[in-house]
């Protein structure tokens, strides 16, 4: 584990403070144990979870998109997949790698399933569900995520996009699928978009980039 080579308490200290302070990176590529924020291309929004959860779906933590840039929820650590040899703290993250997101505050990592997604899921049933899962950092295959990109390496503010691992589906979102006050009326992610992995794709919706962080180097 990353707590090898890095304080983790450390890195999120400093992490609160990036979050604060939405300081930019240079160029460069995103290696393995940064702590980033990821931006979804077409809105601008930045990937996040904050502890909600629906009594629909699997309960599980809720994954979003919010327009808020300086907070410390839409931080996670760049990390080697689910049962893969532990990658060498700021080792490039190549295109094609598989790897974990794991989020920063609360230690669980991105994830996904065969369970319908909440808003997309209403009308497309293909749409499934994107949410946090785990404990310590540690879950199972449905946290894989393969880094798609065409720069050889992942490259802070270039395109990429995340393909799940266990089914093919695509990390998506779309300004229509919101949060708002019909359908979660006085929840705390109202004006927050919903995360969630489909095929086929959108190619419009599955375009991330990364500009904030903490890039080990």
């Amino acid at each position: 584990m990353f707590t090898k080579y890095i304080a983790r308490a450390a890195l999120f200290q400093a992490c609160v403070l990036l979050a604060k302070s939405s300081v930019y990176a240079e160029d460069g590529p995103v290696t393995c144990g940064s702590a980033i924020k990821i931006t979804h291309v077409p809105t601008g929004y930045f990937l996040h979870s904050s502890d909600a959860r629906f009594n629909g779906g699997s309960g599980q933590r809720t994954v979003t998109l919010t327009p808020d840039r300086a907070h410390s929820d839409s931080l996670f650590q760049v990390r080697e997949g689910n049962n893969s040899g532990v990658c060498s703290a700021a080792a490039p993250i190549k295109c094609g790698d598989v790897i974990r997101l794991t989020h920063m505050n609360s230690n669980q990592n991105l994830h996904s399933h065969n369970v319908r997604s909440i808003l997309m899921g209403r009308m497309d049933p293909k749409s499934q569900e994107v949410s946090l899962f785990g404990d310590s950092g540690e879950g199972d295959g449905g946290d894989n995520w393969i880094v798609n990109c065409d720069t050889g390496n992942w490259m802070r503010n270039k395109k990429v996009t995340f393909m799940h691992v266990d089914t093919g589906k695509y990390l998506t979102a779309n300004k229509n699928t919101n949060f708002n006050d019909q359908n979660c009326r006085g929840c705390p992610i109202v004006g927050h978009l919903e995360a969630y992995a489909h095929w086929p794709f959108d190619e419009n919706n599955i375009s991330f980039k990364t500009e904030i962080g903490i890039h080990l180097s």
